[in-house]
């Protein structure tokens, strides 16, 4: 649990960690469904049209499993907002603002003590080194002398959203009557966020606007999950 070569204390436990992560995500997705929940949220097989009948049109199917639940992904899409704007906005003292860089040796040492940028001051501020990862993968590669955790409060956020986007997929399986259609908006939803992902990362290239890259759990990297 501590990423140290010794046995852990409270002075070096590593808090964060994969389950924490996959925990801390799944709660707070939880909340925002429980909070927001709709009656109908379960299929009543008594209301459920019969014989000929039996296939409801599709604008009804799209509006019970996406659209009824608005209020839901207005938070998602703050919570979308709020990752990219402390990661591009945030001033990190001595680091170019934006910088979703591993630091190091990376761009010939311009950004020694920038590992992580944004995602990764905030854990060192809040969390403090010696409770982060100390082995991250850029260190090998990059000689990085600061740690990064790449399970951060800041992946968090993107967490939360590929845990929604998992909710709404079980929505399609309660409004949808039929297989098909349940195949057919899993689909449709993955190339969408697939394109975006494309979009955003530039073709996935490492000097794109938000690069895809999963120590930081970038919204891209998010997309491509999906897809």
């Amino acid at each position: 649990l501590s990423g140290q070569s010794d046995l852990p204390t409270l002075r070096n436990l590593r808090i964060f960690g994969v389950l924490q992560r996959l925990a801390t995500c799944y709660f707070f997705t939880a909340i925002l469904v429980l909070v927001f929940e709709k009656k109908d949220d379960e299929r009543d097989t008594t209301r459920l049209p019969i014989g000929d009948n039996i296939e409801q049109p599709l604008r009804i199917e799209l509006f019970k499993s996406v659209f009824q639940y608005w209020i839901q992904w207005l938070f998602v899409i703050l919570i979308i907002i709020a990752w990219i704007l402390i990661t591009f906005l945030l001033p990190v003292p001595n680091c170019p603002t934006g910088y979703l860089g591993p630091g190091g040796k990376h761009d010939h040492g311009k950004y020694w003590n920038c590992t992580g940028g944004a995602a990764g001051y905030i854990d060192r501020v809040i969390l403090g080194n010696s409770h982060l990862y100390d082995q991250p993968t850029c260190k090998e590669i990059y000689s990085t002398k600061i740690p990064y955790d790449p399970e951060g409060i800041m992946g968090i956020l993107t967490g939360i959203f590929l845990c929604y986007l998992g909710v709404q997929a079980g929505h399609s399986f309660v409004h949808s009557t039929r297989v098909r259609r349940v195949c057919v908006h899993w689909i449709v939803s993955s190339i969408i966020c697939g394109c975006l992902g494309l979009g955003l990362s530039h073709g996935g290239h490492s000097d794109s606007l938000i690069p895809i890259n999963k120590n930081l759990w970038s919204l891209t990297f998010v997309q491509h999950e999906c897809y």
